[in-house]
């Protein structure tokens, strides 16, 4: 007798098989467990009294006008030798995708900033950690007289050149090794009635660039408030048009962004393959957060491409392979090859139940 339940096995097995190779044929994206080495020294945020999470693994404190506070840190030293380490003060900013850098070393400042963390207190200090060993450091901040509601968003970025310099010596000259690594902890002062600060979002202008290899535009969109977006609840939809027209040219969405305090983003909306043309177009942009129950902005801005620009950025068009053609193939080859698969367990089935009976 035909063992069908037997044959469905097989096939359901096959069947699987296949279609998990083809997904990964399919996928682009990579997607692999995080794994943080030990890069020769670690830091840890010592949580003071006043501090909101005591579990968190950076600092986060509520302090008035004219109040103190002093933030300590442990610096271990993983390796057998001495080395030197250098602890820099930082402010936060945000990147393209809406994500909060704080490791970014930079004199820049936005020119909506009412208060520099980085000018509160925090210095700059080199200490030496001696081999498999542990230090602590103070670092003292001191929030001025003012009136401001808001939140500093800021860090402490640590850097050994010791560290650094026996990484680069054993990458002996692989390019892709040669990394600077660094530690961060942030640090987020919430002064005054903070709670009283809103997200304030502008679209302050629209730039032809080269994204990725094409043409594109860079929509800088401004945060001028002292409060931030938090929790990947932010969501930026950009679309292009040609000036009085409704039909969308070009656009990007992203979704799980955050905003830091007093800072920029700049988005960008590319052309893809699509040759840049000259003339006058229209940029909105809706932002949203909360899922849409929070507060949103819709704003727009004219820009015009000069006949310059689109040649200068055309000029930069890569051409891609086309692959299409080969995914295709391994579709249809790997669906015929689970038809013949499915056909010879058939086959094979059928031909034991025969023996059998």
């Amino acid at each position: 007798m035909f063992d069908s339940i037997a044959f469905r096995r097989r096939a359901l097995i096959v069947a699987i098989f296949f279609c998990a190779v083809i997904s990964v044929l399919m996928t682009d994206i990579c997607v692999t467990r995080a794994v943080v080495p030990d890069i020769g020294f670690r830091v840890q945020a010592i949580p003071p009294a006043n501090q909101i999470n005591q579990t968190a693994p950076w600092f986060q404190v509520n302090l008035k006008s004219g109040q103190k506070q002093k933030l300590t840190m442990q610096i271990t030293n993983t390796t057998d030798k001495d080395i030197t380490v250098y602890c820099t003060p930082t402010i936060a900013q945000t990147n393209r995708i809406g994500q909060i850098q704080y490791d970014v070393l930079t004199d820049k400042r936005d020119s909506t900033l009412q208060m520099d963390f980085s000018k509160i207190g925090p210095q700059k200090v080199k200490f030496v950690v001696p081999g498999k060993k542990t230090i602590a450091i103070d670092q003292n901040i001191q929030v001025p007289d003012t009136k401001m509601n808001g939140v500093l968003y800021g860090a402490f970025t640590f850097v050994s050149p010791d560290i650094n310099k026996r990484q680069q010596e054993s990458a002996k000259g692989d390019v892709s090794l040669q990394n600077q690594f660094h530690l961060t902890i942030p640090a987020v002062i919430n002064v005054n009635d903070y709670q009283l600060a809103s997200p304030d979002l502008h679209l302050e202008r629209v730039t032809p660039v080269s994204f990725e290899a094409q043409p594109a535009v860079r929509a800088r969109i401004h945060n001028i408030a002292p409060q931030v977006i938090a929790g990947r609840q932010m969501v930026c939809d950009a679309r292009v048009y040609f000036r009085g027209s409704k039909k969308v040219l070009f656009r990007n969405k992203t979704t799980q962004m955050n905003f830091a305090p007093n800072s920029v983003i700049d988005y960008p909306i590319s052309w893809g393959d699509s040759r840049m043309q000259p003339g006058e177009y229209t940029l909105r942009a809706k932002v949203t957060t909360g899922g849409g129950a929070g507060p949103s902005w819709n704003m727009v801005r004219n820009f015009t491409i000069s006949g310059d620009q689109a040649r200068k950025l055309n000029g930069q068009l890569t051409s891609r392979p086309d692959y299409s053609w080969l995914i295709i193939f391994l579709v249809l080859a790997a669906v015929l090859l689970i038809i013949t698969i499915v056909a010879w367990a058939y086959r094979t089935g059928k031909h034991s139940s025969n023996k059998r009976t």
